[in-house]
């Protein structure tokens, strides 16, 4: 789903020059899009460093 959001940021704000939408409308939700996609390869990136690199070895 990052990967989703990262590239139709990507497409909104650079490859979207035949829609018919505000060019202001492109840039917000492009670029809102662009962020949160980075943010959640972050998280995603942070969550997976976490689980499975971690010192906490909790076996039972």
């Amino acid at each position: 789903m990052a990967m989703f959001y990262l590239g139709a940021g990507i497409f909104l704000l650079f490859f979207s020059d035949s829609f018919q939408i505000d060019r202001a409308l492109l840039n917000i939700v492009g670029g809102t899009f662009l962020f949160y996609g980075v943010y959640r390869i972050y998280r995603a990136s942070v969550s997976v460093f976490k689980l499975f690199f971690s010192k906490n070895n909790d076996q039972d």
